[in-house]
């Protein structure tokens, strides 16, 4: 009763081998795919930490940037600062050599006078050194100051300290080089 022949039977085996192979294979190809797939979520997930630390590292960057930027930016202003204080402090120290020129000089005539009496030159007002602050010259074409409103005027300008210091020693050593 069975109306298969042999060869429908052959037939079945070898599509029943042929779907055995094809099975294998499948299952073959799913473990294989698994793999991949797995391979594939690993090599995602090392992209994706690569590129929070690409993204980490440029922000570092633009921001050391900005630093750099505003860092520079300082230094030419404290350069500029510092190149102008410079140049101001140049100019005092210029205009205190011509002062303390100018009052050496003064002091000098002043001791000769008194050694010698009055020169056309100018004379001292007041008959004498008495004390450094008695010191006042005519006709010398500067104004009259004594040694004390010179300290005084000296006195107003920032950062004179030792200038101040340096003339009231140049008066002191002056006044006692007029008394002997």
């Amino acid at each position: 009763m069975d109306s298969s022949s042999p060869s429908d039977h052959v037939l079945l085996l070898s599509v029943y081998s042929l779907g055995e192979e094809m099975e294998e294979t499948l299952q073959s190809l799913q473990f294989e795919n698994g793999q991949l797939r797995t391979e594939l979520k690993a090599q995602q997930a090392a992209n994706m930490k690569l590129r929070r630390e690409k993204d980490d590292v440029l922000l570092a960057l633009r921001q050391c940037k900005d630093e750099n930027r505003v860092l520079y930016e300082e230094l030419e202003l404290r350069d500029q600062m510092f190149s102008e204080f410079r140049e101001k402090r140049e100019r005092e120290i210029a205009e205190l050599a011509a002062i303390k020129s100018d009052l050496e000089l003064r002091l000098q005539r002043a001791g000769e006078e008194g050694d010698q009496g009055d020169t056309p030159g100018g004379h001292l007002v007041g008959g004498g050194v008495e004390s450094p602050g008695d010191l006042r010259f005519v006709g010398s074409g500067f104004p009259q100051l004594n040694a004390r409103e010179v300290v005084e005027a000296l006195g107003k300008w920032e950062g004179m300290e030792d200038t101040i210091s340096l003339f009231a020693d140049l008066v002191k050593e002056n006044s006692l080089n007029l008394r002997d």
